[in-house]
């Protein structure tokens, strides 16, 4: 397999917070300043700002757990019905 090689993310890699939880504190932020885009009232919507290609969005949950199926399934379901297009 070929390792991809994002450049552009060297930034991200030499000053990442381990202590931060991206999904906890974002969403604290003014929106701009997060760089969130939509927020629902179960999940919320924000770009990646170090991403492997142009427009990475990524859609999360405001209930924090440690692994997707750990999320109840009512929640499961919102989150993925961000997925579509309207």
């Amino acid at each position: 397999m070929k390792k991809l090689w994002a450049p552009w993310r060297f930034k991200f890699i030499l000053h990442v917070d381990k202590g931060e939880c991206i999904f906890c504190t974002k969403p604290k932020e003014e929106d701009e300043k997060a760089y969130i885009l939509y927020r629902g009232k179960h999940n919320f919507v924000i770009l990646n700002i170090f991403p492997y290609n142009s427009g990475h969005l990524m859609i999360a949950p405001y209930s924090h757990k440690a692994s997707p199926e750990l999320l109840m399934r009512r929640n499961i379901r919102r989150c993925l019905s961000f997925c579509r297009f309207q």
